[in-house]
């Protein structure tokens, strides 16, 4: 795979080479309406991209080779009662170098969804709805303070786990007029996208949107 990652003489570094090996099982139960798969998987890479370690502006990349990946998933989605539909996960992954350290440490070490929709026996054109999203702590190396009360310190910047809940309503006015209520992260969590560069984002904070979709 290309990199867009740049090394310390401004180039782009090599492509990322590897091999993955995975295996799993599916299965389905109660006539079908449900299915789950089980996954575990390891792959090997060289020439990874990973931070220098430097501090800005002399923050670039450094090519590094023996990058193990392995873990498993688990989902399972599909009718578990009578118009309930659910679709849940779990994925676990450990990363290390080639000297066993852990490494690429702003990658979720684990993480898992849940998703659930019911629509309302007495009432068919109603559906409601709510989503999880968790995620446990990340953290990155931004390299050593060389000023200040810290000078000599390693700089760490740091995401706690959370989570992310979300709710929907959604209404079937006529066969092809329909009405969508979102609510997003309900919570107002306070959390940070991704720690992959020097720089992060904060994710949105809660919000609420109203849909109206009309099929011809």
């Amino acid at each position: 795979d290309p990199q867009t990652e740049e090394g310390a003489d401004g180039n782009r570094l090599k492509p990322v080479e590897g091999v993955t090996r995975e295996v799993g099982v599916k299965g389905a139960f109660f006539d079908s309406t449900l299915q789950a798969t089980v996954s575990v998987f390891r792959t090997n890479q060289e020439n990874l991209a990973v931070p220098s370690g430097l501090a800005p502006p002399n923050d670039y990349f450094v090519s590094a080779d023996g990058i193990e990946s392995a873990g498993y998933e688990v989902d399972i989605s599909g009718e578990l009662l009578p118009g309930l539909q659910v679709s849940t996960g779990f994925t676990h992954v450990n990363i290390e170098d080639a000297e066993g350290a852990s490494t690429r440490t702003f990658t979720p070490r684990q993480g898992a969804h849940l998703t659930a929709a019911y629509r309302l026996p007495a009432l068919q054109a109603l559906k409601v709805g709510a989503s999880l999203q968790w995620q446990d702590d990340i953290y990155r190396e931004q390299g050593v303070a060389s000023t200040g009360p810290n000078a000599g310190d390693t700089i760490v910047t740091r995401q706690d786990a959370y989570t992310l809940v979300n709710l929907m309503a959604g209404y079937d006015i006529t066969q092809n007029f329909n009405a969508t209520l979102n609510l997003n992260n309900i919570t107002d969590e306070k959390y940070i996208n991704s720690l992959y560069w020097a720089q992060g984002y904060y994710g949105a904070p809660a919000s609420a949107d109203l849909r109206l979709s009309y099929r011809f």
